[in-house]
């Protein structure tokens, strides 16, 4: 089935297994009618926004807790696993790069022992690469095994994460390489936007790891153990993700600590060279000030050659104090 409701946009494409293997049955809904549940294995995608009400409406015949509809409409879910007993339900959160920024990515998965729905509320940038992993590997029509399109679901959610962390890995390596040639004024900001991204990758990451952890060691009734060696795989990608998210977070603190060092490095210089001009200056400024108070009863005003001593006072005292500040190597 490939139905959209006029009023939310909502597209329904409904996936049953038939005697040959394979098939897709296409049925126009109306936007005031449910989804009719077929008899046999199928799958169920939903995309597109849809309200509380339209799953509601659109999913009345499964029977589903009312709890997990609430959380399908939300838009602020975590990932998460819960079983409800008669089928399970599975909350993807994924932060994936989008025209060189990160969007936040939303997928839910309910699995029971006949059927499979998965409702993304936007375009999901796995989709055409979960569209030619069903085309390579139809087992799920050959054998009606709803998990092991479950488990292509998940699979192709870390891949897709694993891009992102790729992308991610490969500008903090190219920063990295080109850290002494950037302007600091330009460096720093863009050093916490980038670690600013590191932390929500991983805080994307993290969750999926708890729920592939709660997949694999325990018993759901709708599910069995046959694709727990595939999920322990996914879950090896999935720590391989935080080990090159925490690779590339230690190298961005690592480079603002150096940037940081850098400026107050500069700055030092700077303040060492100001005081070294100071110091050059204030005996000069002592003297001058003397000679300039002009009171009446000063000797050396009347010298005849006062002011040529004067000057050549100041000119012994200052390149006796650059010569000093040189061999101190302040200058």
């Amino acid at each position: 089935m490939d139905s959209k409701t006029a009023d939310t946009g909502l597209q329904v494409q409904l996936h049953q297994a038939t005697p040959s293997g394979d098939a897709e049955v296409v049925t126009d809904l109306a936007r005031d009618q449910s989804v009719h549940k077929p008899a046999t294995p199928h799958w169920l995608n939903l995309s597109g926004k849809a309200s509380l009400a339209d799953l509601q409406l659109l999913l009345a015949e499964y029977g589903l807790h009312a709890l997990a509809l609430e959380d399908m409409a939300s838009k602020n879910q975590r990932a998460k696993i819960e079983d409800y007993g008669d089928f399970v339900f599975l909350v993807l959160r994924g932060v994936l790069f989008q025209d060189s920024q990160l969007k936040t990515q939303l997928l839910y998965l309910i699995i029971g022992k006949d059927f499979l729905i998965s409702y993304q509320p936007k375009s999901l940038l796995m989709r055409p690469v979960m569209k030619q992993r069903i085309a390579q590997k139809p087992l799920w029509y050959q054998q009606n095994n709803l998990e092991y399109l479950m488990y292509l679901y998940i699979d192709c959610w870390v891949d897709t994460l694993m891009a992102s962390v790729e992308t991610f890995s490969t500008k903090v390596d190219k920063l990295d390489g080109s850290l002494l040639q950037i302007k600091d004024t330009d460096l720093l900001p863009r050093l916490h936007r980038m670690k600013h991204d590191a932390m929500r990758l991983r805080r994307s990451v993290v969750p999926l790891r708890d729920v592939l952890t709660i997949l694999m060691r325990s018993d759901f009734e709708v599910l069995s153990d046959r694709y727990h060696l595939y999920l322990r795989d996914t879950f090896d990608h999935c720590m391989q993700l935080m080990e090159n998210l925490d690779f590339s977070r230690d190298a961005l603190l690592t480079m603002m600590e150096v940037t940081l060092g850098s400026q107050s490095n500069r700055l030092n210089r700077q303040m060492r060279l100001l005081t070294a001009v100071s110091i050059t200056f204030m005996p000069l400024t002592l003297i001058t000030g003397i000679y300039g108070m002009n009171f009446d009863n000063m000797p050396e005003l009347h010298w005849q050659y006062g002011y040529f001593y004067v000057l050549g006072t100041i000119a012994i005292i200052a390149i006796s104090s650059i010569v000093f500040l040189i061999y101190r190597k302040w200058l």
